[in-house]
C-alpha cells in the first residue's frame, strides 16, 4: 500500500465517523492536499483494486471500507464500528 493509500483511508475513515456519509473526491483531495479530481480518482481506482476500499462506480459517496460496520443507537444516530 502506497503512503497516499493510507492517507486517503484515514480520511476517509475519519469523515465518516464525522459527517455518517462518505465523502466525495473533491473532499478526500481537500482532506489529503490534492486538487486534482482525476488525481484522486486514480488513487480510488487503484485502493478499490487492491481491496482496500470498494464504491459503486458513477454513484457519488458510495465508498465503503471492507470490515467497516454501521450501528443504529435509540437516538436512530449511526455509528461506525470496526477498522
Amino acid at each position: 500500500m502506497k503512503e497516499i493509500h493510507k492517507k486517503i483511508l484515514v480520511f476517509v475513515k475519519q469523515y465518516m465517523f464525522e459527517h455518517d456519509y462518505p465523502p466525495t473526491t473533491r473532499e478526500i483531495g481537500d482532506g489529503v492536499g490534492y486538487t486534482s479530481s482525476s488525481t484522486i480518482w486514480g488513487y480510488l481506482r487503484d485502493m478499490k483494486e487492491i481491496g482496500l476500499i470498494g464504491y459503486v462506480d458513477e454513484c457519488p459517496r458510495t465508498i465503503t471500507i471492507p470490515g467497516m460496520h454501521y450501528t443504529w443507537d435509540t437516538k436512530d444516530n449511526i455509528q461506525a464500528r470496526g477498522n
